[in-house]
């Protein structure tokens, strides 16, 4: 049996919103065990959860539900999941994920993140945070990983910065193998 959680903004599901869009994860028991938290991309077209994939008027008949345009960086989300061992399903309801409203001054729909607990290895584009120290986990190369992701005209500083620091690291890395 499917438990829910939910983490609702508002207490009212009935407010108008953006279509809501379906995410399907994969994450080994143990990181179910643990509360583990997560980090994953979206892809840009995720099934509508109102026909789930079936095509519908929330989607247009698409079955898709978009989350950016072409152009757009990729959307990486982070999740802590609940503790405690589970054999089953459920789903974690993340507010303003979801597919943009046709009003403008409406909020985006919710993104229902469906984790799906396995006895293997987490889904492709699943990584554990926490688990030891990775390059990504390094503060500089977080920051020029996610500076890079960020639209031009938003974090111009910030990814400025980033990629001095980086190329100034690289430089000291560099002349240490001159020598």
């Amino acid at each position: 049996m499917t438990g829910v959680l939910g983490r609702v903004a508002k207490s009212d599901l009935a407010v108008p919103r953006g279509p809501d869009a379906i995410h399907r994860i994969r994450v080994p028991r143990e990181w179910l065990e643990r509360g583990a938290t997560v980090e994953f991309e979206l892809p840009r077209h995720l099934s509508c959860a109102a026909c789930d994939g079936g095509g519908c008027d929330a989607c247009h008949r698409s079955g898709a539900v978009t989350l950016r345009g072409r152009n757009e960086p990729s959307d990486v989300v982070e999740v802590s999941l609940p503790a405690g061992a589970r054999d089953d399903a459920f789903v974690i309801r993340i507010p303003e994920r979801g597919g943009f409203a046709p009003d403008a001054a409406l909020p985006r729909g919710l993104l229902l993140l469906r984790v799906e607990p396995c006895a293997d290895e987490a889904g492709a584009s699943v990584t554990v945070r926490g688990r030891g120290v990775s390059l990504v986990d390094i503060p500089i190369v977080h920051a020029l990983r996610s500076s890079l992701r960020a639209p031009l005209s938003l974090g111009f500083r910030q990814r400025a910065l980033a990629v001095a620091v980086a190329l100034a690291i690289l430089g000291g890395v560099l002349l240490l193998f001159w020598r």
